[in-house]
């Protein structure tokens, strides 16, 4: 069988550690070519020896024959088509076999196919080959489903016991794959000394992340900054959260470091759950409890981790690296005789991005049109008599004293998206750390103590009030609002449990201004054409929850003495300000005579 692989067989990298297992799994049945796809590989020492080693030849594009026979097999390469390179192939008079790897097309992809270029296609899982883009896409092509091979003998189990409890993850540097939360969500995973040890971080990275304040604790590598073994050898732990809409079609890495005896702790759904037993190699985990109670557990208990280490790595050697299977399955793909479709059973510096600490700055916002001005004006009122001389900014139609009033002009409602529309449209050419929201009919009993607690390590803060139950019609309805569809949030990506979430009160990173934004906007956009549309409540609580790791930080009782909805629980007679808040919302069904000041004696006084 004559077999040209486009590509390189490099170690680091998941396309060409594949690419560099495979030819070692499969060099004696099959008569394979390399098609470098640079002049430059022929420098490289470390392909060019693995080479001579299997005795693999290797070639240029440029300088194969006009006419070939045979098959060319390309893995996840990036420029595959949009380069040309899959047509000068096929002109050539080989057949392409083609593997993505990914949940998404390339570009030109798409073409290539409708072309006729691809005569089969290779997913490496089921949940791959089932993305409705590529089902469509590749209508009428042949395809295998072939996962992934890694040798065991990269991956050597190694005990580690680290001085710091080190727990990690290794990816390619892009956003898509981290969820908007991470740094947050990490560092709400277990109380006591941690270390946070990531790879691969870019600038594109720190970028995403720019709200959060890296400490000293996190170690933040380039790409390609260790070899992969020697990082999953460091970790006490692999931790992979995902971004909420990202998919991973199979997760090499999470395999790689089971080999290693590093105990993987991964989201549910995806593939995951063909490549573990939960509790027993790995933990599967959908809510923020779950991640919690999974890192505790083997954090805490030092005996059952290194059991799990040693569970893991003898689970993923006999589940995914057995290379008789894996050699029959990939002979058969590969082959253009008699085939089906087969369904596999079973040294940038290492410096860590850091960033000193400094007191954030902060201001109050609101929106008042000409009908809420009284209102508004009150509430500026109301903070200065108690002593709040933060900066207040209002947008508005009307003169108010005590802050800076900035023209609305046209007031635009955008579907009752107004707060976030006007947050990133005029806040945020604001120079303020953080942006803190208040509705018009608030009042301040006293100075907060510390407003901006409840944002800390999270892009933004919102009070979440009571858990949504699953079964629609159940929940409790706050403010007369309607209640937030719980089962519409699961669906389009929170992990659970569900909370409602106020939105009289919020507060929101700078940097994080347009994500809120898109969150928010891009769930309401989705709710458009369902019976019962998204509010701005339940858009906005979706964005909340998804960028906060621990959503019981963001309780309404977590901070009782910051903000309250009057009446809530009934604590709260009318404009009565009995409460411990410092800050205190009065919807529609309580009076605002005057505004309220705490006294000395702890009550409030007129």
């Amino acid at each position: 069988m004559k077999v040209y692989l486009y590509g390189t067989p490099g170690n680091i990298g998941g396309a060409a550690t594949k690419i560099r297992h495979l030819l070692r799994l499969l060099h004696q049945e099959v008569d394979f070519t390399v098609i470098l796809t640079h002049p430059s590989w022929r420098k490289n020492k470390q392909v060019m020896g693995f080479l001579a080693e299997l005795k693999i030849p290797h070639c240029l594009l440029k300088e194969l024959p006009r006419q070939v026979s045979g098959v060319v097999l390309a893995i996840c390469e990036l420029q595959f088509f949009s380069s040309g390179v899959a047509r000068r192939l096929k002109e050539k008079g080989l057949k392409i076999v083609w593997s993505n790897e990914m949940m998404w097309s390339f570009k030109g992809e798409a073409e290539a196919v409708k072309a006729g270029l691809i005569d089969r296609v290779l997913w490496v899982s089921e949940f791959q080959s089932k993305v409705e883009a590529f089902a469509e896409m590749y209508r009428g092509v042949p395809s295998v489903i072939v996962e992934n091979y890694i040798d065991p003998d990269d991956f050597h189990w190694k005990e580690r016991r680290n001085e710091t409890f080190t727990i990690g993850r290794l990816s390619r540097p892009d956003p898509v794959k981290y969820p908007l939360n991470f740094p947050h969500f990490y560092e709400a995973l277990v109380p006591g000394d941690v270390r946070y040890r990531v790879m691969a971080w870019s600038e594109e990275m720190a970028k995403q992340y720019r709200w959060h304040r890296f400490g000293p604790e996190w170690e933040l590598l380039p790409k390609n900054n260790l070899a992969t073994v020697d990082f999953l050898w460091s970790l006490d732990l692999f931790v992979y959260p995902l971004r909420h809409r990202f998919r991973e079609s199979w997760g090499r890495v999470v395999v790689e470091a089971m080999l290693t005896g590093c105990p993987p702790v991964v989201p549910r759904g995806h593939h995951f759950h063909n490549m573990l037993v939960d509790d027993e190699s790995g933990y599967l985990c959908g809510s923020f409890e779950e991640w919690q109670a999974a890192v505790e557990r083997l954090y805490r208990d030092y005996p059952f981790r290194q059991r799990m280490s040693r569970r893991c790595s003898d689970y993923a050697r006999e589940t995914h690296c057995d290379p008789a299977g894996h050699r029959s399955i990939w002979l058969e793909a590969l082959s253009f005789s008699e085939w089906a479709e087969i369904f596999h059973r079973g040294k940038q510096s290492s410096r860590a991005v850091q960033i000193m600490p400094k007191a954030p700055s902060y201001c109050y916002w609101s929106i008042s049109t000409s009908e809420y001005a009284d209102q508004m004006q009150a509430c500026v009122d109301s903070a200065r008599s108690c002593g709040v001389f933060k900066d207040f900014h209002i947008l508005t139609n009307t003169s108010l004293e005590g802050c800076e009033c900035y023209d609305l002009m046209d007031f635009q409602a955008q579907e009752g998206l107004f707060p976030v529309f006007y947050l990133k449209l005029a806040m945020s050419r604001l120079n303020y750390d953080y942006f803190i929201w208040l509705d018009a009919d608030t009042r301040f009993v006293s100075v907060p103590e510390n407003p901006l607690g409840p944002a800390r390590h999270s892009p933004l803060h919102a009070p979440l009030s009571h858990q949504l139950p699953e079964e629609p019609g159940s929940a409790p309805v706050s403010n007369s609002r309607k209640s937030p569809d719980c089962e519409r949030m699961l669906r389009h990506g929170l992990p659970g449990p569900v909370y409602a979430c106020e939105t009289a009160f919020w507060i929101v990173h700078h940097d994080a201004v347009e994500l809120v934004y898109d969150l928010t906007r891009d769930y309401w956009q989705k709710t458009r054409g369902e019976a019962s549309a998204a509010d701005f409540a339940e858009a906005f609580g979706f964005a909340v929850q998804i960028l906060c790791a621990d959503p019981t930080n963001h309780l309404l009782t977590a901070w009782p003495r910051l903000w309250e909805q009057a009446g809530h629980k009934e604590r709260l007679g009318e404009a009565s300000g009995t409460g411990n808040a410092a800050i205190l919302h009065f919807n529609k069904g309580h009076s605002l005579r005057r505004p309220l000041i705490k006294s000395q004696g702890g009550g409030a006084t007129p």
